[in-house]
């Protein structure tokens, strides 16, 4: 896919401005050079359009206008990075890193460092000595020339994938978190968690997100650290993870890592940044970095698999999933067989877990230590996070299984696409109409509304008419009564929460969206669920509030504690920064 960067945000942020590029099989990619044929129509193009020539075109009113554009950006997963861009696999290369020369052994020793940072220069020199001598291609991570090498500065010029690095950096950090909750502290049991997911009371903005209560022992103590979560559900299981655990204290210092994340997530998801909230970000990052490596990198050469041991014998009941399958205790018959005639009872072995070791850095890791540096050069780098790109992947799901091309199907697949897009543009009516959704309207008279006052003094007249409705969907985010908005303001650093009474749209123009709310009181931030602790007792002074004025345009739902003893508890976990 291609997107065009300098749009508004108003059309660039649609699923509709993001346009097909190529769509080939996978396994044609494969061979030698295919990535070069793929792309070589559209290589010849862009240099056409780079090129002081540029390309003439007519405008609506007759005048010429010349057409010119650069490829500014690319991102992707790791593995189709290194792929297109003609870098060594991650997993064979001693230079693992498309951004810099940091060596495995340097991530095993420290995982906040930085190697020296790759430049176009740098780089051509490595392709050439590749050219030279192949051998040296894991020397310098460089498998060869990049077929986009002509048109963009290869290194500089890549953005790493926020959606994959930090789900498989969040997956690995909570499965690390619970193996030694559950399994080493026994602070609880995989059970009680599984019910605290599923007890939960996520919210309107998270109830699509809630994560699946799919956790066992065995999962836990696996090699690897997947979880068999998607992506949303993996972002609000860390979100929501602090209020689904019971028994940690706040200073442990795995939870404060996972706190750590977490503020770390809410920079990088961030639409709009500050340089002071880079620096922020640069600290977090060194912060978490140093906690990672002191918890869970071993300094010696040990092994993961390394992780248990057996003690005297004792009840073994709540490992029962582990030795489901008894093929320990049969060998161990076998071997004592001479005390087949003991009366005594026969008493399991019980395991006793150790706290897990990793003999190696992660790469992800280290590639999440490059987020600052990418921001000062790209922007908010959540803007070009793949999974946006992969929500086009809904179309080819939807016509793969009726079209009846088999002899070309990306042919067929491709013009689906094109049509599909065509049509976006056309059935708009209204510019960003489409933006605005409104669920039950009941249209009243302004001088009839109880919010009348409020009204005038945003210019409306007593005789204009306004929409009450029950919630208002303004850019896929739903408002509704009982949810909470951030306000602005000026006088504090910290943030300005207010609950929803009411929804109202303009009849004239349903692109604005107002809503009625009261502001919070008694803000504060928990130590315990890293989230804001704010009191029952709202101010009862109406404001109006246009969405489009909001600090934060994410709603926020209250979340309580499952073992809350006030029910007037709420916490409020704003998934973003606010401005």
């Amino acid at each position: 896919y291609f997107s065009i960067q300098n749009l508004p945000l108003e059309e660039s942020s649609l699923l509709s401005s993001i346009f097909l590029l190529a769509l080939c099989h996978a396994v044609d990619l494969k061979k030698p050079g295919a990535y070069g044929k793929v792309l070589a129509k559209f290589i010849a193009e862009l240099k056409l359009l780079q090129s002081d020539k540029g390309v003439e075109t007519d405008l609506l009113n007759g005048q010429k206008f010349i057409l010119r554009a650069c490829l500014c950006s690319l991102t992707a997963d790791t593995l189709a990075a290194h792929e297109i861009l003609g870098f060594f696999s991650s997993s064979g290369a001693n230079k693992f890193c498309r951004i810099c020369l940091i060596s495995k052994t340097n991530l095993k020793d420290s995982t906040t460092y930085i190697g020296t940072l790759r430049t176009s220069e740098l780089h051509e020199q490595h392709v050439q000595e590749v050219e030279r001598r192949p051998a040296s291609a894991k020397l310098y991570g460089v498998a060869g020339r990049s077929p986009l090498a002509s048109v963009m500065h290869v290194p500089e010029d890549s953005v790493f994938d926020v959606f994959h690095d930090m789900v498989g950096v969040i997956q690995m950090i909570l499965k690390l978190t619970l193996y030694e909750f559950i399994m080493v502290q026994e602070l609880f049991n995989v059970n009680t968690f599984n019910a605290n997911i599923d007890s939960f009371l996520y919210g309107k903005p998270d109830i699509k997100n809630k994560p699946s209560s799919n956790f066992t022992r065995k999962m836990l103590s696996s090699k690897g650290f997947t979880l068999k979560q998607y992506g949303s559900q993996t972002f609000c299981l860390l979100r929501v993870f602090p209020f689904l655990i019971k028994g940690v204290s706040e200073s442990n210092k795995h939870l404060k890592l996972v706190f750590l994340l977490q503020d770390i997530l809410k920079i990088v998801c961030s639409f709009e940044l500050k340089e002071s909230d880079i620096i922020r970000l640069e600290a977090l990052l060194y912060q978490f970095g140093t906690q990672f490596h002191e918890i869970f990198i071993s300094p010696g050469p040990v092994e993961e698999e390394n992780m248990c041991e057996n003690l005297d014998p004792t009840d073994g009941s709540e490992d029962e999933d582990v030795n489901s399958n008894n093929e320990d205790t049969d060998a161990e018959n076998e071997d004592d067989s001479d005390d087949a005639d003991d009366p005594r009872p026969r008493r399991r072995r019980r395991i006793v877990w150790k706290s897990r070791k990793l003999k190696k850095g992660i790469n992800k890791i280290h590639h999440i230590a490059h987020y600052p540096q990418q921001i000062r050069e790209k922007g908010p780098i959540i803007r070009l996070w793949c999974a946006r790109y992969e929500g086009r992947h809904r179309i080819f799901r939807k016509h793969s299984a009726v079209q009846c091309n088999f002899k070309n199907p990306p042919k067929t697949m491709a013009r689906m696409f094109q049509l599909s897009t065509l049509a976006s543009f056309l059935e708009r009516t209204a510019p960003h109409a489409e933006n605005v959704t409104l669920s039950k309207a009941n249209t009243i008279c302004v001088k009839e509304s109880p919010y009348c006052m409020l009204l005038l003094n945003e210019g409306f007249r007593e005789e204009s008419l306004i929409k009450a409705v029950e919630f208002a969907q303004v850019c896929g985010e739903e408002y509704q009564a009982g949810l909470f908005v951030t306000l602005r303001q000026n006088d504090s650093i910290q943030p300005l929460f207010a609950i929803i009474v009411d929804v109202l749209a303009d009849t004239s123009n349903p692109t604005r969206v107002f809503l009625v709310v009261n502001k919070c009181r008694n803000c504060a931030l928990s130590a315990r669920y890293n989230a804001y602790h704010v009191s029952n007792n709202f101010d009862q002074t109406n404001i109006l509030v246009n969405v489009q004025n909001l600090a934060n345009h994410r709603p926020i739902a209250p979340w309580n504690p499952l073992d809350r003893t006030n029910n007037m508890e709420i916490y409020l976990y704003p998934r973003t920064l606010s401005l």
